[in-house]
């Protein structure tokens, strides 16, 4: 009985892992890579895939926006008693926006990586 007790708790522990997910995940040092006055449009097409989002600037240029966001917490989070002393979560997030000049060519970037977590150990 105390085995099937142990076997039930465990798969209710890993049950309850939950992640949360959006946007297309990209690969940093790949966008780290693009050279302004070099990278066109197609390269980071090809690259990093189609851009999350699209913006028309006042100058003629072009804004390309990509994000990700992950969120996984632990699945002791959702244990009575126990989720209050060693729950946590952890979470990714990326966003760049690169600009493009008429000519397709990249004129700048900006980006972020925030790496977070909770821990309650």
């Amino acid at each position: 009985m105390k085995n099937l007790l142990i076997i039930i708790f465990t798969t209710f522990i890993l049950a309850a892992c939950s992640s949360t997910q959006s946007g297309k995940d990209f690969d940093m040092e790949v966008v780290k890579s693009f050279k302004k006055g070099e990278t066109t449009q197609e390269d980071v097409r090809k690259a990093i895939g189609d851009p999350s989002g699209m913006d028309d600037l006042v100058d003629g240029e072009t804004a390309w926006q990509y994000y990700f966001h992950e969120n996984k917490s632990s699945g002791l989070n959702y244990v009575p008693v126990a989720g209050a002393y060693a729950g946590g979560s952890k979470g990714t997030s990326k966003h760049v926006t690169i600009r493009f000049g008429k000519d397709g060519i990249m004129s700048g970037m900006s980006f972020r990586e925030i790496e977070s977590g909770s821990s309650r150990f």
